[in-house]
């Protein structure tokens, strides 16, 4: 057996591949962040060499969108179903469902924070553009 079959066989495949896809996933996306960054700076520049007004949008940092509450709860339910999944799958004698506690305690942390932050005053709106001569 040559050494190149060695390498190809599905017990050594499977880990290498488990191990390097979440890097692959996060190369990628710090790739497309990385190109987006790229082309807002690039407009911004390209307005500003022809004079014209910046929009306050180009240089606002990306908010989120959906509500704080919504995102809680999402996790709340991420949390619960994993725990049930892997209780039912592996026994809940294994004490894998506890993996799940993770998303869930995450939820309940945030819809504390919800409660307990104050409410906050409404922002006065903007201009749409300002100039940067």
């Amino acid at each position: 057996m040559d050494p190149w079959s060695r390498l190809f066989t599905p017990e050594l495949l499977i880990p290498v591949c488990a191990i390097l896809m979440p890097l692959g996933v996060v190369v990628v996306g710090l790739n497309f962040a990385w190109k987006y960054q790229e082309r807002k700076h690039k407009t911004i520049v390209d307005l500003l060499e022809k004079g014209l007004p910046v929009p306050r949008e180009l240089l606002r940092s990306p908010q989120r969108n959906g509500s704080a509450l919504m995102r809680a709860l999402t996790l709340l339910g991420v949390g619960v179903g994993t725990c049930g999944f892997l209780g039912a799958m592996f026994r809940w004698e294994h004490g894998l469902w506890a993996a799940g506690l993770i998303p869930l305690s995450i939820g309940v942390a945030q819809l504390i924070a919800i409660r307990l932050e104050p409410p906050r005053p409404p922002e006065p709106p903007e201009p749409s553009a300002i100039d940067l001569q």
